[in-house]
C-alpha cells in the first residue's frame, strides 16, 4: 500500500516499512534529537532495532514511513498497531469510554526533526485515515497518549478530529486521544 504526494516541490511516498529499508530506518532513528525521542516511546530508537523491526515476518502493526523522494530519505515513520494493550484501552474505560478491541488501532507517528511543522504528517493524515477505514476499524487512539507538554501536537491531532479522553502521569501528563471513524 502506497500514496504518492508533493508538499510545495518536494514529492513524498508513503508506504510499508520493507526488509530493505532497514539501513534507512537506522539513519532516521539515529537522527531524532533528543525532544523527538522524548516523546515517542513505543520501541527502541536505534539502528539494531530498525534491522529488527525491518526483518520481522510477523507482527502485531502495520508500519508505515513517508519517504523523501527527493533528498532519498525518511521523513517520518508511523505504527498503526492492531494489537491494542489492554491497558491503553482500560484508561479510556475508567474514563466512561468503551472501545472494542477489534474496532480499535493505535497509531504512533514519528517525524524527522528536519521535517516536523512543515505539513508533511498533516498531508500524510487522510491516506492513514483511509488505510484504517479499510482495516473495519472504527477508533483510533494514540498509542500513549500526547504529552501535555507537546501543545503542538495535540493541536494537530485535534485538527483531525481526535478528541481528549483523560490522560495518565508519568515524568509528565500524557492526554488520551481517541478519533471516531
Amino acid at each position: 500500500m502506497q500514496h504518492h504526494f508533493m508538499r510545495g516541490t518536494t514529492p513524498f511516498l508513503i508506504r510499508t516499512l520493507l526488509p530493505e529499508d532497514a539501513q534507512n530506518l537506522g539513519i532516521f532513528f539515529d537522527e531524532l534529537d533528543e525532544a523527538t525521542r522524548h516523546r515517542f516511546g513505543p520501541h527502541p530508537l536505534n539502528r539494531d532495532f530498525a534491522i529488527e523491526l525491518c526483518s520481522r515476518t510477523l507482527d502485531t502493526a502495520f508500519r508505515f514511513i513517508i519517504h523523501d523522494k527527493q533528498a532519498d530519505k525518511i521523513a517520518g515513520y508511523m505504527i498503526l498497531e492492531k494489537n491494542v494493550p489492554d491497558y491503553e484501552l482500560d484508561r479510556y474505560k475508567n474514563n466512561g469510554v468503551f472501545i472494542p478491541q477489534n474496532e480499535c488501532m493505535a497509531f504512533a507517528p514519528c517525524m524527522h526533526p528536519t521535517y516536523q511543522n512543515g505539513g508533511i504528517a498533516g498531508t500524510s493524515m487522510p491516506f492513514v485515515l483511509d488505510f484504517v477505514r479499510s482495516q473495519g476499524i472504527h477508533y483510533l487512539i494514540l498509542l500513549g497518549g500526547t504529552q501535555d507538554t507537546n501543545v503542538v501536537a495535540q493541536k494537530f491531532y485535534q485538527k483531525f478530529g481526535f478528541i481528549k479522553y483523560g490522560g495518565y502521569q508519568t515524568e509528565v501528563f500524557n492526554h488520551d486521544m481517541m478519533l471516531s471513524l
